[in-house]
């Protein structure tokens, strides 16, 4: 197989893991509830559980999302007016200057993390888990991005040069 169909089974595969995500969540909170109000039991652990399926939703899904439906995260009436050309010109600045700003997101989120694994941050709550290691989710979310808007701009840049 090669690089980019395994990159893209692993952007469907981060998908499908978020949809797990919200479904367990889903799951996990009305059990909880259940239990807590008609036999005084709450799990203990759902809470901080879905709290990490909140970070993790985003940040594992919104590289798909853009590879999926680059319209549902930008507001293009006026550039719609424009001619195919213009257009794709817009297009093309616009995916290269979220780049711009993925890539620096991608690398301070990496030494945050790295700086939290060194000092052994743990989260608070029932189960404390290593703050550093939820963080990589954001790292992982924002270079994986970067990635798809890269690839947006290279197709619109191609777009310019055929028409």
């Amino acid at each position: 197989m090669n690089p980019v169909a395994a990159y893209d089974r692993f952007l469907g595969l981060l998908a499908a893991v978020v949809g797990l995500m919200v479904l367990a969540s889903m799951v996990f909170v009305v059990v909880d509830v259940l239990l807590r109000y008609f036999f005084g039991a709450p799990i203990g652990w759902v809470i901080e559980v879905c709290e990490y399926f909140l970070l993790f939703t985003p940040f594992l899904g919104m590289a798909w999302l853009v590879r999926q439906a680059e319209g549902h995260i930008r507001i293009d009436v006026l550039v719609q007016t424009l001619d195919a050309r213009t257009q794709a010109v817009f297009n093309c600045w616009g995916s290269f200057l979220i780049v711009c700003a993925l890539v620096p997101g991608a690398y301070y989120s990496a030494i945050s993390a790295w700086s939290h694994v060194e000092r052994n941050v743990m989260t608070p709550g029932v189960y404390p888990v290593p703050k550093g290691y939820l963080m990589f989710v954001i790292t992982l979310g924002f270079a994986l991005t970067a990635i798809e808007f890269t690839r947006k701009a290279w197709g619109h840049y191609r777009e310019i040069r055929s028409l």
